[in-house]
């Protein structure tokens, strides 16, 4: 899964690359930066292989100090957006993509911030998912913030569309084979807290009822967010 993974990032990310060359050339202006975080304050999903991906490389020793930060913010984040990672859950078990895409826009609303932000940096780019290295605006950050009258523009760009498609079956294929489950994307702080707590090479199910509450608490699953 890593090594997949490593594969598709890398294409992922030329084909940004050559998506913002091609927006340049249209005259355009990336309004994307490192150092702005607009799009940090979404609720992002991954499958089981990128959250496991992400959770092998937090365990290298090097890493050891971002996983412990991203551990101790998790349960303060958990605790703002519980609510949605429930309405999330519901959705995607009744393959309700709408319903998820809902609990992610709210999320943006209350603008909280990713457990992986740190002081305005992604403290795992060089893993950061699939869709975090899709994030794209046009022109100013600006539009991205919950209270523009605007939307941020974007450059359409189908080589990169088409390649996301053509992957899609190798992504599902992977999560099955992680034990993923049939909930389909979970949020990425979630799932990648979980496949921390969860034996090494694969992804964690959803906690049994004795089983520690993913949200940190400390509690059983059964009398915290399980109740």
């Amino acid at each position: 899964a890593e090594a997949v993974c490593g594969l598709f990032h890398g294409e992922i990310d030329r084909a940004t690359e050559a998506r913002d060359r091609a927006a340049l050339a249209d005259g355009g202006t990336v309004a994307c930066h490192e150092g702005c975080a607009q799009c940090c304050h979404n609720m992002p999903a991954v499958f089981a292989a990128e959250a496991v991906t992400i959770a092998r490389w937090l365990e290298q020793p090097a890493q050891v100090a971002i996983r412990d930060r991203f551990l101790a913010r998790y349960p303060a984040w958990y605790a703002r957006v519980a609510d949605l990672v429930e309405r999330w859950a519901t959705a995607t078990e009744a393959r309700d993509s709408g319903g998820a895409a809902e609990a992610a826009q709210e999320a943006w609303r209350r603008q909280v911030m990713c457990a992986f932000n740190d002081a305005g940096r992604c403290s795992i780019y060089p893993v950061r998912p699939s869709v975090c290295r899709q994030a794209h605006a046009l022109d100013t950050p600006e539009r991205c913030a919950p209270g523009s009258p605007e939307r941020p523009r974007a450059f359409a760009f189908p080589p990169l569309d088409d390649y996301l498609e053509q992957i899609r079956p190798v992504i599902f294929a992977m999560h099955a084979a992680l034990g993923g489950g049939r909930g389909g994307s979970r949020p990425v702080c979630v799932a990648v807290h979980q496949a921390l707590l969860a034996p090494r090479g694969g992804a964690a199910e959803a906690p049994g009822r004795n089983d520690p509450c993913p949200c940190g608490s400390g509690k059983k699953h059964k009398r915290c967010h399980g109740a």
